[in-house]
C-alpha cells in the first residue's frame, strides 16, 4: 500500500494489473492554523486554543499575562472586563468600583505575537505597609496602606507588547472604595464613597458628600487623553496621586484611601482631609484601537470580581482557509513479485466552474495533499473544491526492456467536495448622528444598515447608552425604538428624552443570527442642556414657506426681519420647543410712501416684553405701503402697512403704518402700541386711526367701508377699517372654526385654500389664513395720500394734495410695555421709515430695554447673513468662551460652550468679534478655520468652533468679511 507521494514494489517482467487508487484521509477542513499558542499554559494544562473545536472559551486565569502566538489569519471578537476595586475597609466603607466592559472583533495575524493582561480585583488595605501589591496585574493603584481598597486592574490584549501604543482593546479597573474609621465620629457616611467604575471612554468617579463645595477629594476617573487626577485636599502632602499611562495613581498613604484602577489612563487615587474624610479612587479608562480591531464597543461596568475574557466563538471567522486529503495506491494480491514496480501519486485541487488551480498570492499547495486559501471573504460563500488523485507509473527493468507498472485502473480519483461556508457581515450604511437637546425634550438617533446576504429583516438592534442597553430601565429617560425597512437596508430609530443635564453617549450594536458578528455603530453624543431661551421660526412667502432657523437668544443674539419688498406674503412663524420664555419685542409699522416734497408718515415704533407659550404658534405680519404690492400693505396711494402679531389667533400687539403722501403735504405718522394715528398734511387730509384701549380691539373687524361681512372688501374706500381681534380666515372659517378658536397641535400650516403650507407639526396652532381686516388703510387718489394700516387705518385723503392718516396701534394685557432712555413710554408715534420690522430678543430685567432697529432694507440690509456657528464638544468638562462685538452691526455678544450644539448669529459685513471671557480654558488653537478652546488639566475637555462664513484671524478674533 502506497500513501502520501510515492512507493516501489518487486514485480515480474510482466506485468498484468496496475494499482487500485483508495482515498486513506477524506478531505476535511485542518484547524492547525486557526489556533493559537498560549503560554504559560492554561488551567487545565494546554497549551494551545483550537478555535475550530471549541465553544465560547472563558477558561483562564485570573491576575496573569498570557502571551498568544497567532495560527493563521482569523478574526475573533473577544469580551474583555476589567477588575473591580477593593472594598474600602470592614466598617463605614465604600464598595470597589466595577470592572469595565469592552467588546471588539479583533484581526489576528499569523505568526503575530499578542499578551493578554487578565486584571487582579482590588484588595483592601493592599498598600505600602499592608499586603503586597507585588505580582498585581493591570496596573491597579495602591490604597493607602492604613486601610481604603487598592484599584482594580485593567484586563486588555496588546500585539507584541504591553504598552499605550500596542494596545488593541482595554477594559478599565473600578477604582478602590474608600473608609471612614474613626470610631468617635459615628462612621459617618459622608466620609467615604465607593470607587469609581472602570471605563468606558472615561473612567467613573465618586465623590463624597462632605467637602464638596471646597474640593474634590476622590481620584478622577482616566480618559482617552491624561490620568484621572488624584484627589485634590487643602493639603499638598494628602493629595492622592494622579494616574499615568496604563497606571492608577495610589490612595493618600494617611488614611483609609482609595487607589486608582488601571487603565488605558489611570484613575486617580483618593486624597485625605483632616478627620478621616477619605476619597476614593477614579477608575481607569478603557480604549479601542482604530486598527486590528473591527466594531468595538463598551458596556456597562458590571464585573465586581477579577478580570475576565471571553473568546466568543460563534463570531470567528477565519481569513483563511486550509484543506487536506491523502490518497494511496494497493497493487492485487495476486502479484507476488512487484519489488521491481515504481510510481507515485500526484495531486491537484479543482474548484467547481473553473477548473484547476494553480499557486498564487491568495493560493499555496494547489498540487499537494494540503491547500491553503487566504484572503476569504463573505463573496467566497458557497465556493466548492475537490481533491483529484492521479497514479503515474514508472519504467523499470534493463537497459533496453521498456517495461514500466501500468496505471491505476480507477484513475483519476475525485475526492469529494467541500463547499466553503463563509458567514455574511453587517454593514451600517447610516450612522447615528450627534444631537444637542434640553431635559425632557425628545431628540432622535439613526441608524441604518444591511447584511450581505439580503436577510435585513434578521437584524436586531440594540441601543445603548452610556454602554447600557436601553432595553433596561433608567428612571431618568423616556424612549422608544421603531424599525422599518429602508431603501439600502433596516432602519433603527431611536426617540428620546431625558430629565438629566449631561452630555451621554448613544450608540446602536445590531446582530443578526446569520452574521458572523455583531457590529456597532459610532458613538453619537446626546448633549443635554438646561431649557433654554430659544425659537424656532419659518418664514412664508410668494405661496410657498422660504425660510426655516432657530436661535438660542440667549447665546446667539437676537432674531431680526424686515417686509421683503419682492415677498408677497410677508409672514412669520415662530415658537418656543422647549420651554415658556420671556422676550424682549421691538416693533415698528411701515412707513407710507413719499412723494414730491412730502415724507411719508412713519410707522409707529414701540418695545415691549411678552412671553412665548412654550410650543405655541406665535404669528408675525409685516407690511409695507402699497405700492410696493402684496400683503399686508396700507391704503391705496402709498399708505404704509402694519405691524401685527398674534397668539394663535388672537392679536397681541399692532404697530400702525405711517399715511402716504400727497402732491402737497405729508402723511401723518403710525402709532405705537397704544398711539392714537396722526393727521395727514394738508387741508383736506385724512385723520389719523383713532385709539383702542388695551384688550379692546373687538373679534370682528370691518372694512374701509365700515361693512362687517367675512368676504367683504372695500380697498376703494377712503374711510378708517379696523383690525380683526381674531382671524376670521377662510378654508378653517369653511370648517366651522370660529375666529378666536384653537386649531389644536396636530394640524399643520395651511394656506386660504387649505394647501399646505408648511408640514409642521406640534404646535398650538390658531391663526387662521385669509380675512384679518389687516389691509384697512383709506385710499387715497391721484395726489392725495392712502391712509396707513394698523389697529385702526388711518384715512386717506380727499383732495388738494393732502396726505394721508397714520394707522393707530394697540396692545393686548398680556404685553408690557419696557421703558427706555430712547423710549420713555415704550412706545411713540412714527420712528420708523422703512418697512415694518420685528426684532426678538432674550429679556433681562437688567438690560437697558433700548429698541434694537434692524439694518433698514437695501444695501444695508443685504449686507447681513446668518452665520451657522458649529460647535462640538469633546468630554463632560464645561468648557466655554465668549466673543464681543468691537465693531460693526450683531449681536453684542455670541456665547459658547459648554455644550456642543449648531447655532446662529445675524450679522453684518464688517462686523468683528473678540474673545472676551473664558471658562475652563487653559490653551487655544486655530487650524484653518475651527477654533478649539481646551482644558488641559487632569480631566481635559474641549469645544471646537467651525463658522459657516466668516473667519477666525487669529485665536481671539472672528471677523465678518464678506
Amino acid at each position: 500500500m502506497i500513501g502520501f507521494n510515492h512507493f516501489r514494489q518487486v514485480n515480474t517482467n510482466l506485468d498484468l494489473n496496475g494499482p487500485e487508487l483508495s482515498i486513506l484521509k477524506a478531505v476535511t477542513r485542518e484547524s492547525g492554523e486557526s489556533s493559537f499558542n498560549i503560554s504559560p499554559s492554561l488551567p487545565d494544562g494546554s497549551t494551545t486554543i483550537d478555535l475550530i473545536s471549541l465553544d465560547d472559551f472563558a477558561a483562564f486565569d485570573s491576575s496573569i499575562i498570557y502571551t498568544l502566538t497567532a495560527n493563521g489569519d482569523f478574526d475573533l471578537t473577544i469580551d474583555l472586563e476589567g477588575a473591580a476595586g477593593g472594598v474600602g475597609g470592614s466598617q463605614n466603607f465604600g464598595t470597589g468600583g466595577k470592572g469595565g466592559k469592552v467588546t471588539g472583533t479583533v484581526s489576528f495575524e499569523s505568526g503575530e505575537v499578542y499578551k493578554l493582561v487578565i486584571g487582579t480585583r482590588g484588595a483592601f488595605n493592599a498598600g505600602p505597609d499592608g499586603p503586597s501589591r507585588a505580582g498585581a496585574i493591570g496596573g491597579g493603584g495602591a490604597s493607602s496602606g492604613v486601610g481604603g481598597g487598592s484599584g482594580g486592574g485593567f484586563t486588555g490584549i496588546f500585539k507584541t507588547s504591553i504598552s499605550q501604543e500596542n494596545a488593541l482593546l482595554i477594559a478599565g479597573g473600578g477604582g478602590g472604595g474608600s473608609e471612614q474609621d474613626d470610631p468617635d465620629d459615628n462612621q459617618n457616611p459622608l466620609r467615604k464613597a465607593d470607587g469609581g467604575d472602570g471605563g468606558g471612554l472615561t473612567g467613573g468617579y465618586i465623590r463624597p458628600v462632605q467637602g464638596e463645595a471646597s474640593f474634590s477629594i476622590s481620584g478622577r476617573g482616566g480618559t482617552q487623553f491624561s490620568g484621572g487626577g488624584g484627589g485634590k485636599t487643602n493639603f499638598i502632602d494628602y493629595k492622592g496621586g494622579n494616574g499615568t499611562a496604563l497606571l492608577g495613581g495610589a490612595g493618600s498613604t494617611f488614611n483609609s484611601t482609595g487607589g486608582g484602577g488601571g487603565g488605558y489612563f489611570g484613575g486617580g487615587g483618593g486624597g485625605y482631609v483632616a478627620s478621616t474624610i477619605n476619597g476614593s479612587g477614579g477608575g481607569g479608562s478603557g480604549f479601542i484601537a482604530t486598527t486590528n480591531v473591527i466594531n468595538g464597543y463598551f458596556s456597562n461596568a458590571s464585573n465586581a470580581d477579577a478580570g475576565k475574557v471571553n473568546f466568543i466563538r460563534s463570531t470567528f471567522s477565519d481569513r483563511g482557509l486550509i484543506l487536506s486529503g491523502i490518497a494511496t495506491a494497493t497493487f492485487p494480491d495476486s502479484q507476488t513479485e512487484k519489488n521491481t514496480n515504481t510510481g507515485e501519486i500526484n495531486y491537484r485541487w479543482y474548484e467547481d466552474g473553473v477548473g484547476a488551480l494553480s499557486d498564487s498570492s491568495d493560493i499555496v499547495g494547489s498540487a499537494t495533499t494540503t491547500i491553503n486559501i487566504s484572503g476569504l471573504s463573505f463573496n467566497d460563500n458557497g465556493r466548492k473544491f475537490f481533491l483529484r488523485a492521479d497514479y503515474t507509473p514508472s519504467a523499470y527493468g534493463s537497459i533496453g526492456a521498456a517495461k514500466s507498472t501500468p496505471n491505476a485502473y480507477n484513475e483519476p480519483l475525485d475526492f469529494s467536495t467541500f463547499t466553503l461556508g463563509v458567514a455574511p457581515s453587517i454593514i451600517i450604511v447610516t450612522q447615528p448622528e450627534d444631537s444637542t437637546v434640553v431635559q425632557n425634550i425628545d431628540t432622535t438617533f439613526s441608524v441604518i444598515a444591511n447584511i450581505q446576504d439580503g436577510t435585513n429583516d434578521s437584524l436586531s438592534f440594540d441601543w445603548q447608552y452610556d454602554g447600557q442597553s436601553l432595553s433596561g430601565t433608567f428612571p431618568n429617560l423616556v424612549k422608544s425604538q421603531v424599525q422599518i425597512n429602508a431603501t439600502n437596508g433596516r432602519q433603527s430609530t431611536l426617540t428620546i428624552q431625558n430629565s438629566l443635564v449631561e452630555l451621554a453617549k448613544i450608540s446602536c450594536i445590531i446582530s443578526s443570527v446569520n452574521a458572523s458578528s455583531p457590529v456597532s455603530s459610532n458613538t453619537a453624543n446626546l448633549d443635554v442642556s438646561s431649557a433654554r431661551i430659544f425659537i424656532k421660526w419659518e418664514k412664508f412667502g410668494n405661496a410657498t414657506r422660504t425660510e426655516q432657523g432657530e436661535r438660542n437668544l440667549a447665546t446667539s443674539g437676537p432674531f431680526t426681519a424686515r417686509a421683503l419688498v419682492d415677498n408677497l406674503h410677508r409672514t412669520i412663524q415662530m415658537w418656543s420647543p422647549e420651554k415658556d420664555i420671556d422676550v424682549k419685542i421691538t416693533m415698528g409699522g411701515a412707513a407710507g410712501r413719499a412723494t414730491g416734497s412730502g415724507r411719508g408718515g412713519e410707522g409707529g415704533i414701540s418695545v415691549f416684553k411678552m412671553t412665548l407659550k412654550q410650543n405655541t404658534e406665535y404669528t408675525v405680519k409685516l407690511g409695507v405701503n402699497s405700492s410696493q404690492g402684496g400683503g399686508p400693505r396700507g391704503g391705496n396711494n402709498g399708505g404704509g402697512g402694519l405691524a401685527v402679531i398674534y397668539e394663535k389667533a388672537r392679536v397681541l400687539a399692532v404697530c400702525g403704518g405711517g399715511g402716504g403722501a400727497g402732491s402737497n403735504a405729508r402723511g401723518g405718522d403710525g402709532g405705537g402700541l397704544n398711539v392714537a394715528g396722526e393727521n395727514g398734511g394738508g387741508a383736506n387730509r385724512g385723520n389719523g386711526g383713532a385709539f383702542i384701549g388695551v384688550d379692546a380691539l373687538p373679534t370682528n373687524g370691518m372694512t374701509q367701508a365700515g361693512r362687517t361681512g367675512v368676504s367683504d372688501f372695500d380697498n376703494d374706500s377712503r374711510g378708517s377699517g379696523r383690525l380683526s381681534g381674531c382671524t376670521i380666515g377662510k378654508y378653517w372659517r369653511e370648517q366651522g372654526k370660529l375666529p378666536c378658536e384653537d386649531l389644536g397641535n396636530n394640524v399643520e400650516f395651511l394656506t386660504s385654500n387649505g394647501a399646505t403650507y408648511s408640514p409642521t407639526t406640534g404646535i398650538e396652532r390658531g391663526y387662521k389664513v385669509g380675512q384679518g381686516h389687516r389691509n384697512n388703510g383709506g385710499a387715497g387718489s391721484g395726489n392725495e395720500g392712502g391712509g396707513g394700516a394698523g389697529a385702526r387705518g388711518g384715512e386717506g385723503a380727499s383732495g388738494s394734495g393732502a396726505g394721508g392718516g397714520g394707522a393707530s396701534g394697540y396692545y393686548a394685557s398680556q404685553v408690557t410695555l419696557l421703558s427706555s432712555l430712547t423710549l420713555p413710554n415704550g412706545t411713540q408715534l412714527g420712528g420708523n421709515a422703512d418697512v415694518a420690522f420685528i426684532s426678538v430678543e432674550a429679556y433681562s430685567v437688567n438690560d437697558d430695554q433700548e429698541p434694537l432697529i434692524p439694518p433698514a432694507s437695501g444695501i444695508p440690509l443685504a449686507a447681513e447673513r446668518t452665520v451657522t456657528w458649529t460647535v462640538s464638544r469633546s468630554s463632560t468638562e464645561n468648557v466655554s468662551g465668549i466673543f464681543s462685538l468691537t465693531s460693526g452691526i450683531g449681536p453684542n455678544r455670541i456665547i459658547f460652550g459648554p455644550n456642543g450644539e449648531t447655532k446662529t448669529s445675524q450679522i453684518s459685513s464688517g462686523a468683528v468679534y473678540t474673545l472676551t471671557s473664558t471658562g475652563g480654558v487653559d490653551s487655544r488653537n486655530l487650524s484653518g478655520n475651527t477654533l478649539t478652546l481646551s482644558d488641559d488639566d487632569s480631566n481635559p475637555g474641549s469645544i471646537s468652533i467651525t463658522p459657516s462664513i466668516g473667519v477666525f484671524t487669529s485665536d481671539e478674533r472672528w471677523e465678518a468679511n464678506w
